[in-house]
């Protein structure tokens, strides 16, 4: 979805486009200032919202690999890796997949977080680690145009214009923003992806955990 895409259904939901069809407007555009009251604050605000998206850990899931050519600082029980070094979107880590040289599997394993590097057993040489993190995502130039791509799905970027109006709305009509921001919130939890929860055993009602 891009800019103008949003800042359109925005304005659409803040009602200011009563007598104006802007299907095949330019945003960028506009010079009423019906509409530029408005739109001059929008990029802020999809930052903004892209922060927010972020910490609700909505996107899909991205995952790096190592293993045992994977520089580190390599010791014999424990290795630490820069994900910094390794990706130039890491956001917050879900979970750690291993597999082994015989096709054995294990779901979680163990992690710590030193900032932007990640603690793990060292790696034996068939091993091969994969790392699950919720990316972070570009922002906004502030002059960024209305043809800039939001690198997110639609059906998260569809939310934002709600986001845009909750917070430029917040001071002129308190009670049309706070509705805005409860659509957005609720969305947005509506929205949260379960990919890092794994199951690790199956419930046998006759016998057990299997």
């Amino acid at each position: 979805m891009t800019v103008g895409e949003i800042k359109k259904n925005a304005l659409a939901i803040m009602f200011a486009n009563y007598e104006t069809d802007l299907a095949n407007v330019d945003v960028d555009t506009l010079t009423d200032e019906e509409y530029t009251k408005y739109t001059v604050n929008m990029n802020a605000c999809i930052n903004r919202a892209l922060k927010r998206i972020e910490r609700a850990c909505v996107l899909p899931n991205k995952t790096i690999v190592i293993n045992k050519a994977t520089a580190g600082e390599i010791g014999t029980y424990l290795a630490r890796y820069n994900l910094a070094s390794l990706t130039n979107d890491m956001g917050i880590v879900q979970r750690v997949s291993k597999e082994d040289g015989y096709g054995r599997y294990a779901p979680c394993v163990d992690f710590c977080m030193e900032g932007d590097i990640i603690i793990l057993p060292t790696p034996a040489k068939s091993d091969t680690y994969r790392v699950m993190y919720q990316p972070k995502v570009q922002r906004l130039a502030l002059t960024a145009v209305s043809s800039t791509e939001i690198n997110i799905p639609d059906e998260v970027a569809e939310i934002i214009p709600y986001f845009i109006k909750a917070e430029l709305y917040e001071e002129d009509e308190p009670s049309m923003a706070a509705n805005a921001r409860n659509i957005f919130e609720a969305t947005l939890d509506s929205l949260r992806r379960d990919e890092y929860e794994v199951q690790t055993s199956v419930a046998n009602i006759y016998g057990g955990l299997q």
